[in-house]
């Protein structure tokens, strides 16, 4: 099992483990924690590729399709069919981040809400309307002759960034 934790986090997920390989004697869990989500993603696409990733991990929405597309995930809803499990209890759009093709290959364990905070007056500058879509903020971003295509390097690391409406974040007057 992998997951990024440090700190408290790592210490609570510790003793939840423990306490599973205690009532569960014929199951062991042996997680690795790493302090950082970077060292996270680079661990585990490195056990990935080289085949031996962990029966458990934690992945984020926008990597499920490439975990997908490399065979290092399975669907998961005939087995949550097989055990009860309720899929139908999470809020539509986070169950639907961790699917592809209509199959589930992730259960949600939280969300978190992005938020653009973009500044008016470079926009502005740029003549460029404020984004309302992940494609939006892209296309402005791209042509080299825009001050915003500094922020380029910045978008492609989101391999599949959720079609969600951005929104300018509230200015204190």
């Amino acid at each position: 099992m992998a997951l990024q934790a440090a700190g408290k986090s790592s210490t609570a997920l510790q003793k939840a483990v423990d306490a599973f390989n205690a009532a569960n004697p014929g199951i062991t869990v042996k997680p690795s924690f790493y302090g950082t989500q970077d060292a996270y993603n680079q661990a585990l696409q490195a056990k990935i590729a080289a085949g031996i990733a962990p029966d458990v991990f934690w992945v984020d929405a926008p990597l499920v399709s490439q975990y997908v597309k490399y065979g290092a995930v399975r669907p998961l809803d005939d087995l949550a069919s097989q055990a009860g499990f309720p899929l139908d209890s999470f809020i539509p759009a986070l169950g639907d981040a961790f699917k592809v093709d209509g199959k589930l290959y992730a259960i949600p364990k939280d969300f978190n809400v992005s938020v653009l905070v973009y500044n008016k007056k470079m926009l502005d500058a740029a003549n460029v309307a404020p984004p309302k879509t992940w494609a939006e903020l892209k296309a402005a971003a791209l042509p080299e002759e825009r001050t915003l295509a500094r922020w380029r390097a910045s978008l492609t690391r989101w391999a599949s960034p959720p079609e969600s409406v951005v929104a300018d974040w509230p200015r204190r007057r």
